[in-house]
């Protein structure tokens, strides 16, 4: 066994459409900006976010699996991937418990291996303190999993915002930020989530993300709960595990 302290911390959400990928992508532009070496994370086999991750960090974004990955062996590999970072941000996918067949691969499950708080993303159009009741539910739903704090997205006004803070502090859950809609952080979206970075330029609506999560989250906050986070014990694989037979790989960009 070894044991690694990588500051790090996942970002949920309640679904998928809730603004994940936009908070992730502005909070890596943020923190590469005060020129912390931020590594990006996505859970799940996908490519699309990994491209604007890549675009806000100046780093290569990872893919974190249980389902193509055997389980014992994504742990060593996202401590060797988390590498010299100063701070790691996990994304997740679909929501929190949303994976496989009892949960496989899910962000909770993930969050679980890697003893890594979650800062749980809600999309609060058209909601008020119904948000706290959800971030409720989804805090003791599996209490195994550290849910640490919220981000309120698509907030609508000042005294929205304090009726949802207000209700959050009544139940004791910390509120990281609360960023106001804003039509100028869309990014081209189509069937099957967001348009790949090779197909379009999102560098505009990547700069107005990035001042927006400036003011609407408490950065310092946010990457003290990822450097409290604990020693990471990860297993020593064996030769044969880390060589493994060779294959040639395709990777598809289009």
């Amino acid at each position: 066994m070894k044991s690694y302290a990588i500051p790090r911390v996942v970002i949920a959400g309640t679904n998928s459409g809730v603004g994940k990928t936009t908070i992730v992508a502005g909070l890596l532009a943020a923190y590469h900006e005060q020129g912390k070496a931020v590594q990006a994370f996505k859970v799940g086999p996908d490519y699309i976010d990994p491209g604007f991750h890549k675009l806000a960090s100046g780093r290569d974004c990872y893919n974190l699996d249980t389902w193509l990955v055997p389980p014992h062996k994504m742990k060593p590999f996202f401590a060797g991937m988390a590498g010299d970072a100063d701070l790691v941000i996990v994304e997740g996918v679909m929501g929190l418990y949303d994976g496989g067949r009892e949960g496989v691969s899910s962000t909770a499950e993930i969050a679980k291996s890697l003893d890594a708080p979650v800062i749980l993303v809600i999309d609060c159009k058209a909601m008020g303190e119904s948000a706290a009741a959800i971030a409720k539910g989804f805090k003791e739903y599996d209490p195994a999993v550290n849910l640490a704090g919220v981000l309120l997205n698509r907030i609508g006004s000042d005294n929205h915002e304090h009726m949802i803070r207000t209700a959050m502090e009544r139940l004791g859950i910390p509120v990281i930020g609360a960023i106001r809609r804003d039509e100028r952080m869309h990014s081209p979206e189509r069937h099957l989530g967001l348009t790949p970075v090779t197909e379009t330029d999102p560098q505009s609506a990547l700069t107005t993300i990035r001042e927006a999560v400036k003011v609407s989250v408490d950065l310092d906050a946010l990457a003290n709960l990822a450097t409290a986070a604990p020693t990471l014990i990860v297993p020593e694989l064996t030769a044969k595990e880390v060589t493994g037979p060779k294959a040639r790989i395709g990777v598809a960009y289009d």
